[in-house]
């Protein structure tokens, strides 16, 4: 399932490019359990980075919730 976290929008130049960081929490990961539970469950998460959640230049990065 995908949802949009961690928005900003960001405009380059043609041809410039820019660091752009964020930080992600356990609550952003979190979801609702089968008892109406807000949880973040430990395992690998991918993050996409693009102009749009479809675009093919987008790119994509793994990381691991551990737990607490």
């Amino acid at each position: 399932m995908e949802q949009l976290r961690g928005f900003r929008r960001v405009r380059l130049e043609p041809g410039s490019s820019k660091l752009v960081t964020f930080r992600l929490t356990a609550d952003d990961l979190a979801h609702f359990s089968d008892v109406r539970r807000r949880v973040a469950e430990p395992g690998y998460f991918t993050v996409s980075v693009g102009p749009n959640s479809d675009a093919p230049s987008q790119r994509h990065a793994r990381f691991e919730l551990t737990e607490r």
